[in-house]
């Protein structure tokens, strides 16, 4: 009788020692990723740049703007007999200085619907969506450019073919592209309609943001008011 104790005894122990043999050894918790994947954000903006004479000024990170009157000299032409523009006189607007006094940091800029950056650069891709363009582009990308002349300040006048323009600006041509302008021949001298293409660009801090133009009027029609979604591009580690 004490042999089959001892027996049976010797049998749940080496049952148990076997099952606990078999049991995984718990794994340390990993430990936790000191800088975690956060999902990107896209946010969406509306940019009041129905005024000739300013730019409007835009910080990407806050959401906030600031407008200030284009730099002079203004050049004003007048249209002659033979329906050439000819330059009658200069404003010198030295208050106009470009220079944001409220906004801390800024990327873009809008005239209008002429853009400019501070001091980035951009690139048009093929692609439509955002969500399409999850890596920075390697190539292609186009600083601004000055332009002479071109950007209307003082339209007030334009039916009498008196016209003022900026003596110089700084335009980003690239992203210029947002909103295709198709001659008329007539009055409105163009027809506008959006590219549908994703933009990035490439801030002068080293960030990137993916744009897409929705649309280039307010809800009531009045040209000059940009909406535009975004996103930061976050780089891979």
């Amino acid at each position: 009788m004490k042999l089959q104790t001892l027996l049976m005894g010797a049998a749940v122990l080496f049952v148990a020692t076997a099952c606990s043999k078999d049991e995984p050894e718990p794994k340390p918790n990993p430990k936790p990723d000191p800088d975690p994947e956060v999902p990107v954000q896209v946010k969406q903006m509306t940019v009041s740049a129905t005024d000739y004479g300013t730019w409007t000024y835009v910080d990407l990170k806050s959401g906030k703007t600031e407008t200030l009157g284009v730099k002079g000299p203004w050049v004003y032409k007048q249209q002659n007999n033979e329906g050439q523009m000819e330059e009658v006189y200069t404003k010198d607007m030295a208050e106009n200085t470009e220079e944001p006094k409220e906004l801390k940091e800024w990327q873009l800029a809008f005239h209008r619907f002429e853009p400019k950056t501070n001091m980035g650069e951009v690139v048009e891709t093929t692609e439509t969506e955002l969500s399409k363009v999850t890596e920075v582009p390697t190539s292609g990308f186009e600083a601004d450019k000055e332009i002479k002349e071109k950007i209307i300040v003082d339209a007030k006048n334009m039916m009498m073919g008196n016209i003022g323009y900026a003596k110089t600006a700084f335009v980003n041509l690239t992203l210029y592209k947002w909103l295709k302008r198709t001659p008329t021949g007539g009055m409105p001298p163009y027809d506008y309609s959006l590219s549908g293409k994703v933009y990035v660009l490439k801030c002068k801090d080293g960030q990137y943001y993916k744009l897409k133009f929705t649309d280039y009027m307010s809800k009531e029609g009045q040209k000059g008011v940009i909406t535009f979604s975004y996103s930061p591009i976050k780089m891979k580690k």
